[in-house]
This record gives structure tokens, sequence and C-alpha cells, in this order.
């Protein structure tokens, strides 16, 4: 309370009290109140940086912790370099673990976060480590995150959504969101995997992709699918129903794609 109406001199007092025993007071039923209060704007940025100094080495426990998660937000609502040693503390420590806590969910869930891995969704799907980042973040995060990062993967591009799709580790994060995902990225998914069924069905990883979609889109997409796979290839007309004209040149499949099709 004496926070509200302190001078300058008497704040830095209570800011070195609490810094006293930093880790325990943020980690605290009625401590953690104290450090909000201390990162709100009101303080000066010196003084947040040296209370954001008590959890360096630490964040990941602050973060898990039912009273610490919430210094935490507080703190990734101030000054860029102290979001920046949060971010990479989470990133460093075990996001997998960390983005299924009820507690640390709701620290990846702010804005700060996202927006500090804004552009980097897509990279970090197709390494191993951070296939399983992605798919805790679908599972766990609130959807306006997460929607957030299904755009990265889905709505970057063709070129960025083939990359994701036919890496060993990325294609994990398409199936996903074939499996679980909102109805409209569903759909955005399965046109990507259409418009680029070729080579989606030929690669070892995209195929996974096409049998997932198969699987969850019942015969709706399998028509789709099938249509596609029939559709004439290089300009060339289709025949006509009396049988004249040049003959069709169907999407030249590899046999891995008619296998996989033949799993429906």
């Amino acid at each position: 309370q004496k926070l509200k109406v302190a001078d300058t001199e008497e704040r830095g007092k209570i800011v070195d009290a609490i810094c006293a025993r930093g880790f325990e007071m943020m980690a605290h039923r009625f401590g953690n109140w104290a450090v909000q209060r201390c990162l709100e704007a009101a303080s000066a940025p010196d003084e947040r940086r040296k209370m954001v100094e008590c959890m360096r080495g630490r964040v990941v426990e602050l973060a898990t912790n039912c009273y610490g998660c919430h210094v935490l937000q507080k703190a990734l609502d101030c000054e860029e370099d102290i979001r920046l040693l949060i971010v990479t503390e989470l990133l460093l420590g075990d996001p997998a673990q960390t983005l299924v806590n009820k507690h640390a969910s709701h620290v990846w869930s702010k804005d700060s976060v996202n927006k500090y891995l804004k552009g980097k969704w897509a990279s970090l799907a197709c390494h191993e480590t951070g296939s399983v980042v992605v798919q805790r973040a679908f599972e766990n995060l609130e959807a306006e995150a997460k929607d957030g990062i299904v755009d990265e993967l889905i709505n970057s591009g063709p070129v960025v959504f083939a990359e994701v799709a036919q890496n060993q580790w990325g294609s994990y994060c398409v199936q996903h969101i074939l499996k679980h995902g909102s109805e409209a990225h569903r759909a955005q998914t399965l046109q990507h995997l259409l418009d680029g069924l070729l080579d989606f069905a030929t690669s070892e990883q995209g195929a996974k992709s096409v049998t997932q979609a198969l699987k969850e889109g019942g015969e709706v997409t399998l028509d789709r699918i099938v249509g596609r796979m029939c559709e004439a290839a290089n300009g060339y007309p289709c025949p006509t129903e009396g049988g004249q004209g040049p003959a069709r040149a169907a999407v030249p499949l590899h046999p891995r794609a008619y296998c996989h099709a033949a799993l429906m």
C-alpha cells in the first residue's frame, strides 16, 4: 500500500527489501502482489530491471508456480529487455512441458511472448523439439494466440506451407491441424494439399498429411482428392463424353500416392 504514496527514496527502499527475498516473494501467496505493484508503470525502469534480475535462472520455476506466473505476466508488460529475458528462459527450458502446465500456459498466452516469436513458428515447427512445442501450443494456448500460430503455418504462402508439410517434424503440425484445428483452418490446409497434390502425395512426409486429410474429411474430402488426381495436366483438355478429343492427361501420381489413397 505504501507504494501508492511513496516518494522515490522510500520506493527504492521497498524495492530493495523485495529484492532481498526476490524469488521467495514472487512465489508467495501475498508477496507476489507486492512484486506486481512494483513492476507497474509507476516504478522506474531501473527498479523494474532490478527486480527482474531476481528471476534470472528461475523463470521456468516461476512460470509453473501458481503465484509466480502472475508476476511473469506483469513483467511481460515491461521493457523489451525484460520480455526478452523471460521468453529466452522459457525457450531454453522445457517449452513442451511449460506449455502443458496450467499456470505456465497463461504466460505463453501473453501477446508479448507471441510477438517475440512472430515469424518464427514455421521454422520452429520444422525442428524435433520445436514441433512438439508448436503442437502443445495448439492444444493449450488460448484461441487468439493459437490462431496466430496456425496462420503462420498455413497463411504464409504455398512455399512456407510446403516446407512445413514436407518436413519430418513439420508434417506432425500439419496433421495436428487437420485433426484438431478449426473448420476454417482444416479447410485452408486441405486446399493447400489439393493445390500441390502431386508434390505432397509423392513426398514421404507430405503423403502423411494427405492421408490424415482423407481420414478426417470423409467422403467429401475423398471425392475432392480423387477429383484432383484425375484432373487434366499440362493444359490438355479432358475427353468428351463421346470419347472424342485428345487423350486425357491425368496428374501423374507416384505409386505411394495410390497406396495412401487406398487406405480409405
